[in-house]
């Protein structure tokens, strides 16, 4: 909108110049009608603190402008269960301000009602509404055609043209008009008399088609060689056909209603059919599924079973007998096997016994039962042994003990034992046999393992028994003590060897002593109590303020070594103090008013919005600030602690704030906080307004209401606007009374002071904007009095 020509001018001391600052608001829907506020800001990097400011005011003129969409649809059929048609047109408003329109539709026979559902409205409105419609906004039109005569019967449907048309009230605009086209079809038509006919027809199917009711097994699951009953009934005018899986007729059905009595082998479908002549006619009547039915029947084979087959033992000595002994069932055919000697048995031994003598290793013995429906096998195996000689007993170790289990070298042990069912015993590492009973002496001359092994033997066979092995630990003679040595340091060093007086630094002491040790530690005057028992080689980090000396010591018994190390100490240099560091410097983001635009952590700069004439807070945290300043556009407002969790002031204007944090020698830092106004949302625009009057030349009352909707400031009243009957628009009206004489408090109304005729009255509301000024909104609708006489 806004071109300034030339954006930057250079002006030395007491020059002037003149700089053009073009708005041009474009021709669209976002440039909307009425006042604009705006404010014109200079301001000059020499002077970073100052800046000057003017406002203004810019007043935009409505201009009208609107599209109408096609209908939808433009072409329906109604009649019979769907009596009323329906369509929709949509309506934007192009213009800038808010635009009155009127809608109408008429169809050229006047063979229709049309009613208009509009947004916001309970009940629908007939032939023609008006309505306002904001900039920038599309509305979608609901119209509802109802025919008014249809016809009840007839062959062919009546077709009524009708036109929408739409008309800006305001301006110069031409009205648009949209044309649609309505079907109406009478109540009876040529299809409906079809469908009657075809009822007719299926009327007749219905009742004299063959159908079957009912068609029962009982029992569906049965075992071979047993009854099924079978149970039908199909319709009075058909005659039954029963078949079965084969697809054979198993016997003529006379009775539509009957019971038969079949016995199944093997699993069986039976399948009953009703006919008649419709099905002879209708072919595919007699493929409908209530035209047959079938049922399924289960028919279980009765499988041989061999119950019992078992023998009394399964594992004999040559020349011994068993005991075989079986009992079938539901068999035709039994057949024993012997290792592959089959002998079929008689109907009468299906269940029997028999004693045999099995002579093959194994002997294997199968049972095999069959008839129609399978067969059923069973197996046993009987092990035939021969008989072995009597094994020889094992010796058995009752006792094997060595004392002592641990001596001295040249020390004698002594071993005893006692062994049962032995010829005689061997021990390892005597190399000799020995008595199953005895005991005897040993010199071991190292650790030694003693084993004892058992041995029976008759007729020239033997066998033995192993123990567990008995360790002697022998120790070696002791040596004579050696002549202690005194230990020897090899280093001890300190890291680093100079301090700093006054502070504390870590010192790492290492060290590294050779030889045998009883005993390693180290003291000095800044250490208190010495450290002991420290490893041969070692480190040990120890503070130190100044200078002192440490000394190691190590000892073994009376013998010792000793080494002592240094350091020296140099005063502080002086350090300045650090500079001050502003941790944040903010607004109270908590509060609805307050909202951040941006930040820029570099310069320390942040933009905020604030509702104007708020109040908020300015919190803020500074370090290594011995004073801190706050300043508003280049005026200091005081000095203030170094930390505050909320300083309050309101907020009438834009401006900058300037938080300044100082240390005890001069250095300073800033943060910076620009604070912006938030624009003013207007309230909406007063609406149904109207008068009283009793006739022309009459006292005249002007009333009308208003919602301030999100709107939270103060109204301070209304500014009512008059113009004479004719009028061309809202330019015509002038003003008759503004908020000092029309306040904001209810009753909403202004009684006009004249007697008056052929009027025309409007009315704009007053709010506050975000600088406090007096703005009003749109024009409300406007009202017309009594014509003149």
């Amino acid at each position: 909108w806004v071109t300034i020509a030339p954006p930057e001018v250079n002006l030395n001391e007491g020059e002037r110049t003149t700089v053009t600052v073009a708005i041009t608001p474009p021709r669209l829907p976002a440039s909307r009608a009425g006042t604009h506020p705006l404010a014109i800001v200079v301001t000059s990097p020499n002077y970073p603190d100052h800046r000057s400011q003017r406002s203004a005011t810019l007043t935009l003129n409505p201009y009208y402008d609107f599209a109408v969409g096609e209908l939808s649809p433009r072409q329906q059929s109604v009649g019979g269960c769907r009596p009323v048609g329906n369509t929709v047109f949509s309506v934007a408003n192009l213009g800038n301000s808010q635009a009155p329109f009127r809608f109408e539709a008429r169809d050229d026979e006047r063979a229709c009602n049309f009613e208009f559902k509009l947004p916001g409205e309970g009940a629908t409105l007939a032939h023609q509404v008006e309505m306002r419609l904001p900039p920038a906004e599309t509305v979608a039109i609901p119209i509802r055609i109802t025919p008014l005569a249809p016809r009840l019967v007839g062959l062919r449907s009546r077709l009524h043209s009708y036109t929408v048309t739409a008309t800006l009230l305001e301006g110069q605009q031409t009205p648009r008009s949209l044309l649609g086209q309505i079907k109406v079809r009478p109540l009876i038509g040529a299809g409906l008399l079809a469908l009657f006919a075809l009822l007719c027809v299926l009327a007749i199917v219905l009742v004299f088609r063959p159908r079957v009711y009912e068609f029962v097994a009982e029992p569906r699951a049965i075992m071979a060689g047993e009854e099924v009953v079978l149970n039908w009934r199909t319709s009075r005018f058909s005659s039954p056909v029963l078949e079965s899986e084969t697809g054979a007729v198993l016997t003529p059905l006379e009775d539509s209603t009957g019971t038969m009595v079949v016995y199944p082998a093997d699993d069986e479908t039976y399948t009953i059919r009703a006919e008649n002549f419709l099905s002879q006619f209708i072919p595919p009547l007699g493929r409908l599924h209530d035209t047959q039915a079938e049922q399924q029947i289960v028919v279980d084979p009765v499988y041989p079973l061999i119950r019992v087959f078992s023998i009394d033992r399964d594992s004999i000595l040559a020349g011994e007998s068993v005991s075989l002994r079986w009992e079938v069932l539901n068999a035709d055919e039994v057949i024993l096997a012997a290792n592959g000697n089959e002998e079929k048995l008689l109907s009468t031994e299906h269940v029997s016994e028999r004693r045999l003598t099995p002579l093959q290793n194994p002997t294997n013995y199968t049972l095999r039962a069959t008839n129609r429906y399978g067969f059923d096998t069973d197996s046993l195996q009987v092990t035939v042994l021969e008989p072995t000689p009597t094994p020889l007993p094992l010796p058995v170790i009752r006792r094997f003990n060595v004392e002592p289990l641990t001596v001295t070298e040249g020390q004698t042990v002594t071993l005893e034992w006692e062994v049962e069912s032995a010829t005689w015993v061997m021990i390892s590492n005597l190399n000799q046999q020995y008595p199953p009973i005895g005991n005897t002496l040993h010199v071991p001359p190292a650790t030694t393992d003693y084993v004892l092994t058992a041995y029976y033997e008759v007729e020239g066979k033997s066998v033995s028994t192993v123990g567990f092995p008995v360790t002697v630990i022998v120790n070696p003679k002791p040596t004579p003590t050696p002549e202690p040595q005194k230990p020897e340091i090899s280093y001890f060093t300190a890291d680093p060897v100079q301090v700093v007086k006054g502070s504390a630094t870590t010192v790492k002491l290492l060290w590294l002593v050779t030889g045998e040790t009883t005993n390693i530690e180290i003291s000095g005057p800044s250490l208190g109590t010495p450290f002991s028992n420290l490893a041969p080689n070692g480190q040990l980090l120890v503070s130190v303020e100044d200078a002192t000396s440490f000394n190691l010591v190590a000892y073994n018994g009376d013998l010792n070594a000793s080494k002592t190390v240094q350091l020296t100490s140099v005063d502080p240099t002086a350090v300045p103090p650090p500079l001050p560091v502003i941790d944040y410097f903010t607004l109270d983001e908590s509060s609805p008013n307050v909202t951040r635009l941006t930040s820029d952590p570099t310069t320390q700069a942040i933009r905020y919005r604030v509702a104007g004439g708020s109040t908020v807070n300015f919190v803020w945290s500074a370090q290594y600030a011995s004073s801190v300043s706050l300043w508003a556009d280049g005026v200091n407002l005081g000095q203030y602690a170094p930390v505050s969790s909320g300083t309050p002031r309101i907020i009438l204007g834009p401006a900058q704030y300037q938080l300044s944090a100082e240390n005890a020698v001069g250095d300073i830092t800033y943060a910076y906080i620009y604070v912006s106004l938030e624009p003013v949302v207007p309230p909406p625009s007063p609406f149904n307004i109207g008068g009283q009057q009793l006739g022309p030349n009459r006292p005249l009352t002007i009333t009308w209401a208003f919602n301030p909707g999100s709107y939270e400031g103060e109204i301070p009243g209304f500014r009512i606007y008059r113009a004479e009957v004719p009028y061309t628009d809202y330019y015509d009206f002038s003003l008759v009374a503004d908020e000092t004489q029309v306040t904001g408090v209810q009753p909403y109304q202004w009684v006009e002071p004249g007697m008056v005729c052929d009027r025309a009255y409007f009315l704009r509301a007053v709010y506050k904007d975000e600088f406090g000024e007096n703005q009003v909104t749109g024009p409300s609708d406007i009202w017309h009095a009594h014509p003149c006489p």
